[in-house]
């Protein structure tokens, strides 16, 4: 099933059919043709990624010009999700949700938004597809705490990149981009 959220493209997949016996489960996360039927056009990913961090590591927020399709199929993280396009109806909302193991959900999380989140389990995995091929310097960063955003993030001194420590106020990032 895939549902809407209120942030203009992003959308919630819920994952498919999980048969599990004795000796664990198999999980079908992902149908391509159930994905673009609510997409309303192709869905062809050129590039995984794989992210392993930490409890208490916050990553973002990241701005890319691609689109992502994300999972966590180990552990559990806080998905926060802030639309920074000034062109939609849902210009500077925030979107938040715990996934990963626990509820076989992913994301799909269109370009320019800005994506984050922070570890909630002793560890986790953070898998997504991308629709363009990595770019150095495309990317760009908002501060997760920065006070306009008014994110409430579980957690006062979360463990951050030399990056993400330097990423851009609001204010700034809106006034550059």
């Amino acid at each position: 099933m895939i549902k809407k959220t209120n942030i203009d493209g992003l959308l919630i997949v819920e994952g498919g059919q999980t048969f599990s016996d004795d000796r664990g489960f198999f999980r079908e996360p992902f149908r391509r043709d159930e994905f673009e039927r609510v997409l309303g056009k192709p869905w062809v990913h050129v590039q995984e990624n794989h992210a392993y961090s930490k409890k208490d590591v916050l990553r973002g927020i990241h701005v890319a010009p691609w689109d992502k399709f994300i999972y966590v199929p180990y552990g559990e993280v806080l998905s926060v999700i802030v639309d920074l396009r000034r062109d939609t109806s849902s210009f500077k909302q925030i979107f938040k949700m715990q996934i990963g193991f626990s509820n076989e959900v992913k994301l799909f999380i269109p370009a320019g938004l800005g994506n984050s989140y922070l570890i909630l389990s002793e560890e986790a995995v953070y898998e997504y597809q991308v629709n363009q091929y990595f770019q150095s310097g495309a990317e760009k960063g908002v501060a997760w705490n920065d006070p306009e955003l008014g994110i409430d993030w579980p957690i006062a001194n979360p463990i951050l990149s030399e990056k993400d420590q330097n990423n851009l106020s609001l204010k700034e990032y809106l006034g550059n981009f």
